[in-house]
């Protein structure tokens, strides 16, 4: 309650001291990255607390109500502010210098695996296009099947609870070379983590077709409507890219679950892979051979399928 105060107090005196700056994004996607990236550093939705204000169509910050949630980060922008505006580059920039340390995120691919083991993981491996690296994709099955048990209470979409984690490992010649890692937070984003080959934290990913820059290339992609292969041809095989295969190697390919989620199409969660769907998709499968345990043909009739 305190602290709502003083971020009213503050807003009045922001706008008659000259602390509002336009924040200079363009695209359809663009207001929900900048809400990714303020509540990265305050855990707040900042057009609430008066970080963020929309007028019309362009965004303001408040360098004041920023300084008490975030001063470092507030100062960090403030030096890059140019007249009264402040753009969409420089803020990536500055994201990329200080998100994993305002995130708490872990320095080692060890710290990582201990503070978020992964249990009854599922295992899913597909060739696309983050990498021409074959990708082991890895999550609990348990968070599959809260997002599926939910899929109607959450207005028929796909939404992982909190603490998900979706870790893929990038392999060549049945070595590691890499790890990323999607971890869903509270506020209904999600953070984005890479390692290297040795487990360090590293800021981007490898240059394999092109190093993609993490978080901010991360969540770009994941906020798009943009559709990738081989998700979009799903079920069907998609066609190999330039220098690169495009196929998913795990799941049955159904086309009525394929219809009924939309998941790659819809991303309500800001998940781009087909796991909701080649989960169920096995499960019916298995239901044809009897093999089924009693929670699975529950979860196969509360979908109707």
């Amino acid at each position: 309650m305190l602290m709502r105060m003083i971020v009213l107090v503050l807003l009045l005196v922001g706008c008659s001291s000259g602390q509002q700056f336009e924040l200079s994004m363009s695209g359809e996607k663009a207001e929900r990255l900048q809400q990714f990236y303020f509540s990265s550093y305050t855990n707040e939705n900042p057009f609430e607390v008066g970080i963020l204000e929309k007028r019309k169509r362009k965004v303001y910050f408040n360098l004041s109500v920023l300084k008490e949630f975030e001063p470092e980060f507030a100062i960090n922008l403030e030096s890059r502010i140019t007249g009264n505006f402040l753009d969409a580059e420089s803020l990536k920039t500055v994201v990329q210098a200080t998100y994993f340390d305002a995130r708490n995120l872990p320095q080692t691919l060890t710290e990582f695996n201990a503070r978020w083991a992964i249990d009854n993981p599922k295992i899913f491996e597909v060739h696309g296009p983050v990498t021409r690296y074959l990708r082991q994709i890895t999550m609990s099955e348990k968070a599959l099947q809260y997002a599926i048990l939910n899929y109607f209470a959450n207005g028929e979409k796909l939404y992982y609870p909190t603490g998900t984690v979706i870790k893929a490992e990038h392999i060549s010649e049945n070595k590691i070379l890499e790890t990323t890692a999607m971890m869903k937070r509270s506020d209904g984003f999600w953070d984005f983590v890479t390692y290297d080959s040795t487990g360090y934290r590293a800021s981007e990913t490898l240059p394999n077709p092109r190093a993609l820059a993490t978080p901010t290339q991360c969540v770009g992609c994941h906020l798009g409507k943009k559709p990738f292969e081989p998700e979009d041809s799903w079920p069907s095989d998609a066609p190999d890219a330039p220098g690169g295969i495009r196929k998913w190697y795990t799941g049955a390919r159904d086309q009525q679950v394929t219809d009924f989620f939309k998941e790659h199409s819809l991303r309500s969660d800001l998940v781009l892979g087909l796991y909701a769907t080649t989960y169920v998709s096995d499960l019916r499968v298995q239901r044809k051979s009897a093999t089924l345990d009693s929670s699975e043909i529950a979860l196969l009739d509360y979908l109707g399928l």
